[in-house]
């Protein structure tokens, strides 16, 4: 939910408060939509790999009902 009010923020503040969104090929615009991409892109690549994978994956499971085994992640030390 921050991140779409941050998107909402960030369009308003460049195109004005009472202005629809426009996209006019200025260096601004093109930041914006690399960043509305990049963040979220790199917040899910984060989550796919070690122990947050795993407790990621053990909720899923939990929330489908499926067979639960012990946690992973307090199994292993780092």
């Amino acid at each position: 939910m921050i991140f779409y009010f941050l998107m909402d923020y960030f369009g308003n503040l460049q195109s004005g408060w009472s202005s629809g969104w426009s996209f006019s090929g200025t260096a601004s615009d093109y930041l914006f939509e690399f960043l509305s991409v990049a963040i979220p892109l790199a917040e899910v690549i984060w989550m796919m790999f070690g122990k947050r994978r795993i407790v990621l994956e053990e909720n899923a499971d939990r929330i489908l009902n499926l067979k639960v085994k012990s946690p992973k992640y307090l199994l292993t030390r780092s």
